[in-house]
């Protein structure tokens, strides 16, 4: 798929994480600093820049905090530089350095990269919150699990992942998560891949105790955003004990299935486009995040369009990255290709922002993806914040 990394995962709360600790050599973190409301640890042997994580991680405490109430307690957050394995079972993770990609049978290539764990027993078992990488969308997804823990009542697991899905779906910009909600990745999967009552039915009676494999732990994930989806539409709020509300829990394989269905219709993509003529240049950018995956020319005509009239220069660059790597997928020639050619040169051409990295990487994209000079793998993974969901 493009020269993109596979996709970032998160999984459900690990309760036998004392054995994926030992296992992955985490039985000693160490204190790495402390912050108002949590506290941050890193694996032994890991330098970390913690500006980063400062920088990813409270933005992600601001917006759970302002729609979920302030956590009861302190937040741990243990960090390492690299992703996990996950047991076939699910029942354990193993840490890794570097990218750690693990092949989901059905679905392909990802990349967990965080967990909550609720702790359990022994003496090297941690509660908190876990996180392979600074990433506001995955500490989001994370933090949510664990202010959901401090709540009295006990969601369904698909309930849960649902709600941490849809709001670690958006963009960090100018220090503010913005939520977006529209998962492009699931919503590529479920309709490629439709599941029958039966499958759809073991999936929603999945609890965070059961064993189950690495693709149901995907797909719960996957199911329980797309029924979110829909409430969020269907109310327009984003209370969670809104949708709660409205969901029939008297049939739920039935209400589940009208709203996946409905989540899932061609058009939605389409429609959740319009929103790149947001007056908010944040609502634009975490829009354009992340639509490479839908592998669609109504996107990629959506896109172009967009770029085409986009002033703000930050969002120029998601709608560009986006676009060359949903270009290079569907293999466009004839007018929409020139016109994809065109409006990308222009952008990567003029593109100038802060970060030296990423205006290299900028300089090499161009090269690469437009120009036609070379691999551009590295300057993908440089500018991911334009385009990783």
């Amino acid at each position: 798929m493009s020269q993109l990394r596979p996709h970032p995962v998160s999984i459900w709360p690990v309760w036998l994480v004392a054995t994926a600790c030992l296992m992955g050599g985490c039985s000693s973190w160490k204190h790495a600093e402390t912050f108002e409301g949590w506290t941050l640890y890193r694996a032994p042997g890991v330098l970390l820049e913690v500006d980063d994580w400062q920088a990813a991680f409270e933005p992600a405490l601001e917006v759970v905090e302002r729609e979920f109430g302030p956590f009861q307690n302190a937040i741990r957050v243990h960090a390492w530089q690299g992703s996990v394995t996950l047991a076939e079972n699910g029942r354990r993770v193993v840490h890794q350095d570097g990218e750690g990609v693990q092949d989901v049978p059905g679905i392909g290539p990802a990349r967990v990269q965080g967990y909550h764990a609720r702790g359990g027993v022994g003496p090297w078992s941690r509660s908190g919150v876990f996180l392979g990488m600074p990433d506001a969308g995955t500490a989001v997804h994370e933090l949510i699990h664990a202010r959901l823990a401090e709540e009295p009542e006990r969601l369904p697991l698909w309930f849960e992942e649902g709600i941490a899905t849809w709001f670690g779906d958006g963009a960090l910009r100018n220090g503010t998560w913005t939520i977006d909600g529209f998962a492009c990745w699931p919503w590529r999967e479920l309709r490629s891949n439709p599941l029958t009552d039966e499958q759809l039915e073991a999936l929603l009676g999945l609890s965070p105790l059961d064993d189950t494999s690495v693709r149901n732990n995907v797909l719960v994930h996957f199911i329980g955003w797309a029924v979110v989806f829909d409430l969020a539409l269907e109310t327009g709020s984003t209370d969670w004990r809104v949708w709660q509300a409205r969901f029939d829990w008297s049939d739920v394989l039935a209400d589940a299935r009208q709203r996946l269905e409905r989540t899932l219709r061609s058009s939605t993509p389409g429609h959740w486009m319009r929103r790149l003529k947001d007056t908010d240049p944040d609502v634009r950018f975490a829009v354009a995040k992340g639509t490479w995956k839908l592998q669609s020319l109504v996107i990629v005509e959506a896109l172009v369009s967009a770029l085409e009239v986009e002033t703000e220069p930050e969002v120029q660059i998601a709608l560009a990255v986006n676009l060359l790597a949903a270009a290079n997928d569907l293999n466009l020639n004839g007018p929409t290709a020139w016109r994809v050619r065109t409006a990308a040169r222009a952008t990567l051409q003029a593109a100038e922002v802060p970060d030296p990295a990423e205006q290299e990487a900028i300089r090499v994209l161009f090269q690469g993806r437009v120009a036609g000079q070379g691999n551009n793998g590295d300057a993908l993974e440089a500018l991911r914040r334009f385009w990783a969901e």
